[in-house]
């Protein structure tokens, strides 16, 4: 998962080494957490949200075997 997310996010952005991915995994539910450079969040995100939406049902399609709800955010 960690990795899918890190691979997707680093050809999004200019600088993928300050692109930082953290994972909490409960019984129910996968917590991906996206740290980048403040500059580059908007690349991330996308025209109204496209590119965020698109990862999020990539991790969803992922998921189903496992069912467990994923939940994708970006920090500062």
């Amino acid at each position: 998962m960690k990795k899918l997310v890190e691979t997707i996010v680093n050809e999004l952005v200019d600088n993928p080494e300050e692109v930082e991915i953290l994972v909490n995994e409960t019984d129910y539910e996968i917590f991906v957490n996206i740290k980048v450079n403040p500059k580059e969040i908007g690349k991330v995100i996308g025209k109204q949200g496209k590119n965020i939406n698109a990862i999020r049902n990539i991790l969803k399609s992922v998921n189903m075997p496992i069912k467990k709800k994923v939940s994708l955010e970006i920090i500062e």
